[in-house]
Order: C-alpha cells, then structure tokens, then sequence
C-alpha cells in the first residue's frame, strides 16, 4: 500500500472548514408524525481547505491534485490552527504523592502511600481502549483528568474527547471520545502534538485569477477520512 503523502508545514489555509460529519438514520411516527435520529457506524472527519501556495508548494499541490486523478490519494492532513490535546499536567499522579509527602518506593518498582494505594503511571498515560471509551492512568485521584481537547491514537487518527470519569483511588480514568475508535490506541501515548488526519482527496481545483501568470495561486482542496 502507497504510503500517504506528508502535507508541508509550511503551507497553511487561509481558509478552512474542519468537521466529523455523522452518520444518523431518521424514522418517522406514523401517529405523531415525530421524526427520530438515531447515530450510525461511520463518522468520520471532512475538511474543506483553501490555500495559496508558490514554488515549490505549488509543485507539491499539482502533484498531489494529478495523483487523485489518477485515483484515491491519501493526505496525512494536520488539524490547522488547534491546539493539541494535553492531560491536566498539574492533575498528574506524581503531583499527588508529591502532596501526600510519599515519594519513596517501597519495594523497588510500586510506590505506595500507606493506605494501599498503588502507582500506576505518575503521568497520565492511555493504557486501553474500545469504541467510545478510552481507560488512562496515572491521574490525580478523584479529579476529572481531561480538559476539552483533541487525542492522537493513532498515526492519522484524532478524537475529540468530550468526557471524563473522576480517576479513581488508583489514578485510573476514563474518557468518552467521539467520533469512535476504529482500531487499538497507541499504548503508554502520553499527549497529543501537531495533530493530523489520515484523509482522501475528494476534488481539487485552481480557483480563478484575473492575473496571467500569477506569482500565487489560490487552492481549494476537499476531503474526507479515510476509513479504509
């Protein structure tokens, strides 16, 4: 399989839409007439971008636009203008033992504080995952560890994490992303930087100039995840 192409980070949109589009099936009520959504498999991220590049970028952007002429291409494509998603850096398992006046080890490998508790990780760090829902641990006890962010769980894939459980006595938390998972997390991921999107061009034009011969050329680029 063709490995998919890198976006330069020195070509950013001056203008984008960046989205997960649903997927819901309606039902109507054949008595109320009340009309029902319900979610469906497949959510998946689109985005809409315009750019305007120069040479060599706009070398790269014609090659990229021949490419999905030819056939599907795909695009690791960063979530331009977000910040990444971050753990609570002072919510952290370490901060707590650092509290509670216990940094030693009682046996070499597992810190405990007394009162059997044991460490797991002290920062946080994903350990599982399984649809909408993915377990970390080393977190603060019984604070929420998230704030409203995006996580990488994968090269190419990017959730939104819209919940947090209270980390237990153990440090251990869990967190409801959207859209779900479609494959393992990476195991010990700790934060997310320079987020990206696996994603398929779907159509790429020139948009029109007045000019002949333009120093720069505006762009606009249509895509969706790619599921595949």
């Amino acid at each position: 399989m063709t490995s998919p192409m890198e976006w330069p980070s020195d070509l950013r949109p001056t203008e984008m839409t960046f989205y997960v589009q649903t997927v819901t099936a309606q039902t109507q009520s054949s008595l109320s007439g009340v009309i029902q959504a319900k979610a469906r498999p497949g959510a998946r991220w689109v985005a809409t971008i315009t750019v305007q590049a120069i040479t060599p970028q706009l070398q790269w952007l014609e090659a990229l636009i021949t490419k999905q002429q030819s056939g599907a291409v795909e695009v690791l494509l960063p979530f331009f203008g977000h910040q990444a998603g971050r753990f609570s850096g002072h919510l952290s398992f370490d901060d707590y033992a650092a509290e509670i006046g216990e940094l030693g080890f009682d046996d070499d490998t597992r810190f405990s504080d007394g009162r059997g508790f044991v460490e797991g990780a002290g920062t946080p760090t994903v350990i599982d995952g399984c649809g909408d829902r993915m377990i970390v641990t080393g977190c603060y006890p019984g604070v929420s560890p998230w704030l409203e962010a995006l996580l990488q769980t994968s090269p190419g894939r990017l959730h939104w994490v819209v919940n947090s459980s209270i980390a237990d006595e153990n440090g251990t938390a869990a967190l409801g992303i959207f859209p779900n998972l479609r494959e393992t997390p990476n195991i010990n991921l700790r934060e997310t930087k320079n987020p990206t999107v696996l994603m398929r061009l779907t159509s790429g034009e020139a948009l029109s100039s007045p000019t002949t011969a333009p120093a720069q050329v505006a762009h606009q680029l249509t895509f969706e995840e790619s599921l595949s």
